[in-house]
């Protein structure tokens, strides 16, 4: 294929080396198909005789491939003149090939990696017809783009890589092993719940699930802002709350001034200051806010990928699952599944970016008055089984004519915990500046039966 006159990355040397070797060593072949498909070489001919070589493969399980049986089994299907003919064969296959084969994975790359190359250029002249001739809706282009583009990015395997003892070991020494330093997550500060978990953990999803109006965004804000102050980089979709109100909360918060002051300006001159001063601090602080309504998932993947590409955040948090909008309306998924897979991709989307997710979830009507469990996560659809961490918040509603207290007990349940134990504390919400915080003189955390799995 040429290209706007030039011709398309390629390297045959490195075809007809790797070719050489897989003839003279054909035991290298199952490496090799993890990680080359036959449209990954350049040449037509090379890809025929690759081709070749996983049928035979397949079909002569009980002979060895060598030059004169991949011959002999091309001539009986007709198919040798498309290899280039004998003669080319053991053209391949001449001189000490033997002792190259430790450099297949070397020539490997190298053919895989011009395959990439060319796969791109297609890429992005296929997305430039398309911007010039497509009547689709901008939008959707760029979201197929954005899926044809991930796919080309993880296109990219250098083989089946497993381990041995010798490693497992190695890693596990890493962790036991008094002179390395401990390795933890991102602390939440709150402390049994850090004491517990070990805190938020790079490729996990944590999901925070409770009724509405008990404090899932305002548990989420909270630990988000004990973790932006402590100087983590946070990220924050916020798909139910315009960012102003988001803003105003975390103004309420760091200062102290109770929210309905704010909202209505109806604050002290001593409250002006410390409004002033909070503003100061979040002001130089790294958290970000992304708060498009009812956002696609497709459009949330891209998002969370250009947050961590330009702004590397350490954590993100999605408030909330059950307001992820499918990607194709007309899809017609039944919500158990749609919600599955939303817990999926979000999963996921922690491995690429290699960070924690912490995702919000509301909990079924069956858990209104009592303490909710994992069976009570709304529409749960694979979020138990996707998740490694479950935390759930619970506390009994004021009965009707009953003042809310200043400072509300809060049951703070973790209901699974992959690495650790289960079982449940007491942290203190304080309505008036919308914020969870450590309870003092709180009771001891109680512990469940671990759930490891």
């Amino acid at each position: 294929m040429d290209v706007a006159g030039r011709v398309p990355p390629q390297d045959l040397n490195a075809e007809k080396a790797l070719l050489g070797i897989l003839i003279m060593e054909s035991t290298l072949l199952d490496e090799i198909s993890t990680v080359l498909r036959a449209d990954d070489f350049y040449q037509k001919s090379h890809q025929a005789i690759y081709t070749a070589m996983l049928d035979f493969k397949e079909q002569e399980r009980n002979r060895t491939l060598d030059l004169q049986s991949l011959i002999t089994f091309l001539l009986s299907n007709g198919r040798i003149e498309d290899c280039g003919g004998a003669a080319y064969l053991a053209e391949l296959s001449t001189g000490d090939r033997a002792a190259l084969s430790g450099n297949a994975q070397f020539y490997a790359k190298a053919i895989k990696d011009c395959s990439r190359r060319r796969k791109a250029t297609v890429f992005a002249s296929t997305l430039r017809d398309k911007c010039f001739d497509d009547p689709s809706d901008i939008q959707t282009i760029l979201n197929d783009a954005q899926t044809d583009l991930g796919n080309l990015a993880v296109d990219g395997s250098t083989g089946a890589q497993y381990s041995d003892m010798h490693k497992v070991m190695d890693e596990v020494y890493k962790v036991v092993d008094p002179q390395q330093s401990l390795e933890t997550g991102l602390m939440s500060g709150f402390t049994y719940l850090d004491d517990v978990t070990g805190g938020f953990r790079k490729q996990e999803m944590t999901v925070i699930g409770a009724r509405p109006s008990i404090g899932k965004t305002a548990f989420a804000l909270s630990v988000a802002l004990n973790m932006t102050m402590s100087g983590i980089r946070v990220g924050f979709f916020s798909l139910e709350m315009p960012v102003r109100s988001i803003g105003c909360r975390l103004l309420s918060a760091l200062s102290g001034v109770p929210f309905s002051h704010i909202l209505r300006r109806t604050f002290t001159n001593d409250e002006s200051s410390r409004i002033i001063d909070a503003m100061g601090e979040l002001y130089t602080k790294q958290l970000f806010i992304q708060d498009v309504a009812n956002m696609k998932l497709m459009d949330l993947r891209a998002q969370a990928h250009q947050m961590k590409l330009k702004s590397d955040v350490q954590i993100i948090f999605i408030d909330y699952m059950g307001l992820i909008e499918p990607d194709d309306q007309n899809a017609g998924d039944e919500r158990f599944n749609w919600i599955s897979k939303v817990s999926r991709q979000v999963k996921q989307l922690a491995r690429e970016l290699d960070i924690p997710i912490v995702v919000l979830c509301q909990v079924s009507r069956e858990a209104e008055d009592q303490e909710p469990k994992l069976s009570n996560l709304r529409d749960s659809g694979s979020i138990e089984q996707d998740a490694d961490v479950v935390l759930l918040l619970h506390r009994a509603r004021p009965k009707e004519g009953e003042e809310r207290k200043p400072i509300e007990e809060t049951s703070l349940i973790v209901a699974k915990n992959r690495n650790g134990e289960t079982g449940v504390t007491k942290i203190a919400f304080e309505g008036a500046i919308v914020k969870f915080h450590n309870l003092e003189k709180a009771s001891s955390y109680t512990p469940a039966n671990s759930n490891n799995a």
